[in-house]
């Protein structure tokens, strides 16, 4: 999740509520990654992204976003709605083959 602001809650306020109520979950700060280039796109330089102390402190993070937004994942992706629809399209083509395998 990248990092809007160099202060809690790093440009995501619609996570703070659920910091505050469980700040086991709460980011530790910010880390700095430089992008690398690609065949599909362009370097965009250094970002910055929140940092968790825990896949779990993300991941809960993550799921609260989503449910907040009714289980529409691409509110994940971005507040704008066409974009919103253009990601959840995506990830319906994603197949979960680790766990289809077990099924």
């Amino acid at each position: 999740m990248e990092a809007f602001s160099d202060i809690s809650p790093y440009g995501w306020h619609k996570c703070e509520s659920f910091w505050t109520n469980n700040h086991n979950y709460h980011p530790i700060g910010i880390l700095k990654m430089k992008e690398n280039t690609s065949a599909l796109m362009e370097s965009r330089g250094e970002r910055r992204f929140v940092k968790f102390d825990t896949i779990e402190a993300a991941m809960m993070t993550v799921a609260d976003v989503i449910n907040k937004a009714d289980g529409n994942g691409g509110a994940w992706n971005s507040n704008d709605v066409t974009v919103q629809k253009k990601y959840s399209d995506y990830l319906a083509t994603v197949l979960p083959r680790y766990t289809n395998s077990l099924a």
